[in-house]
C-alpha cells in the first residue's frame, strides 16, 4: 500500500512578472511543496531564476523540463498562447496542473484541452485566485447569509494604469486585451457570487494604447441579476465590486481594505456606515502591510496554490477547475462577438460533452 508523499514536486513553467512576484515566492515557501524545476525561454530571466532559487533545475523550454524532470505537478505561467500546449503536455505525462487564467486564447483551443485533462485523471485547477481572497470570501459568505437580501444588480471595475506591456499582451491574437487579462477574473467572481448562469451579454471595446485594452460589458443572469463590468489596461489602478440587494449594498474593494463593506438602505445610515468603514479600512492589516509596504503576494495566491498542492497530494479535484476557466473564456468570446456585431448576444450553454 503506497503512502501519500509528504511534499509535492512542482515545476514552474514561465518566469515572467507574475511568476517572479506571485507564483515563485509562494511555491518556495509552501511547506507541502518542493520546487524542483523552472522553465524560461529568456536567458536573462533564466539566470535570475537560478539566482533566486538555486535548488531548482532551470530549463530553456517547458518541453525540455517535462522530458528531464521527475515531477508530480506543474504551475503554468507562460504567455497565454502557450497555455493549452503546455497543459496538454503536462497532463499527458500524468501531472497535476495549475493553469493561470485565461485557460486559452480561444474557446475552440480550450475545448481540445478538456478531454486530455479528463483522460489523465489528474487535477486541473484554473488560476482564478480571487475566489480565495479574504474580502471576496467574506462577500460570498455575507450574500449566502442574506445580509443584503436578494441580489438585484452588480457593478464592477477592474483597471490598471497604462504601462509597458510585453508584445504578446498587446495583440488579441496572442492573448492580450482587457477582456482576457482583467474581465475574465470578474466574470468568474460574479458568476460565483450571484450563483447563477448568464443568459446574455453586450459589450463595447476600445483600443487606446493596445488592442482591445478597454471593455464595457453588461451581463444578464437567469435569476434576473444584471451586472456591468468595466475593464481597462490604461485607466488607473482599481479593483472594486458593488453588489446591490433588496436589503443593502455590499462593496468589495481590493485596493482599499480586506473587509467587506455592507451599506444599509437609507442615506443617513449610509453616511454613518461609510465613516465607520473608512476608519476600519485605514486600520486594516492588509491596507498597511500589503498595499502600502508591498509585502508580497496577496493571501489569495497563498490559498489558491495551497489548495492546488493539498488537492494534488490527496489526488482529489480542486476548485475552481478547468471547466470554470472554460466558462469564463466563453463569456470573453461572447463579449467580443457582441462588440463586433453591435448587439446583445445570447450565452450558449457549454454542453456536457466539453
Amino acid at each position: 500500500m503506497s503512502s501519500t508523499p509528504s511534499k509535492l514536486k512542482v515545476a514552474l513553467m514561465g518566469y515572467g512578472r507574475a511568476a517572479q512576484h506571485l507564483h515563485l515566492p509562494v511555491l518556495m515557501r509552501l511547506s507541502q511543496v518542493e520546487l524542483v524545476a523552472i522553465a524560461e525561454s529568456d536567458a536573462r530571466r533564466r539566470a535570475d531564476s537560478h539566482a533566486v532559487c538555486p535548488g531548482a533545475k532551470v530549463f530553456e523550454s517547458y518541453e525540455e523540463l517535462l522530458s528531464e524532470s521527475e515531477l508530480d505537478a506543474v504551475v503554468i505561467s507562460l504567455p497565454n498562447s502557450l497555455h493549452v500546449p503546455s497543459a496538454v503536455a503536462a497532463f499527458s505525462r500524468g501531472l497535476h496542473v495549475y493553469l493561470e487564467k485565461p485557460i486559452a486564447t480561444s474557446l475552440a483551443e480550450a475545448r481540445c484541452l478538456v478531454p486530455v485533462w479528463r483522460a489523465s485523471r489528474r487535477g486541473g485547477m484554473i488560476g482564478h485566485n480571487y475566489r480565495f481572497g479574504t474580502v471576496q470570501q467574506g462577500a460570498h459568505a455575507a450574500i449566502a447569509a442574506g445580509k443584503i437580501g436578494e441580489i438585484i444588480a452588480v457593478q464592477t471595475v477592474f483597471s490598471s494604469d497604462a504601462q509597458a506591456l510585453p508584445a504578446w499582451k498587446r495583440r488579441r491574437a496572442t492573448g492580450g486585451g482587457a477582456l482576457l487579462d482583467l474581465a475574465s477574473h470578474h466574470f468568474d467572481l460574479i458568476c460565483w457570487l450571484v450563483n447563477s448562469s448568464p443568459l446574455s451579454i453586450s459589450c463595447t471595446l476600445r483600443s487606446t494604447y493596445s488592442e482591445d485594452d478597454t471593455a464595457m460589458v453588461q451581463l444578464e443572469f437567469e435569476n434576473g441579476v444584471v451586472a456591468q463590468i468595466m475593464a481597462s489596461l490604461c485607466a488607473g489602478d482599481n479593483d472594486r465590486l458593488e453588489i446591490y440587494g433588496t436589503a443593502g449594498r455590499l462593496v468589495v474593494d481590493r485596493y482599499r481594505s480586506d473587509r467587506v463593506e455592507i451599506h444599509p438602505m437609507t442615506l443617513d445610515r449610509v453616511r454613518a456606515q461609510r465613516f465607520a468603514d473608512a476608519a476600519r479600512a485605514f486600520a486594516s492589516p492588509s491596507y498597511w502591510k500589503a498595499k502600502l509596504t508591498k509585502g508580497g503576494p496577496e493571501a489569495s495566491f497563498w490559498r489558491a496554490l495551497g489548495e492546488f498542492a493539498d488537492s494534488s497530494l490527496a489526488n482529489r479535484s480542486p476548485s475552481p477547475d478547468l471547466l470554470d476557466g472554460l466558462r469564463s473564456l466563453a463569456l470573453v468570446e461572447a463579449a467580443e462577438r457582441a462588440s463586433a456585431e453591435r448587439r446583445r448576444m445570447p450565452i450558449e450553454p457549454l454542453g456536457c460533452d466539453v
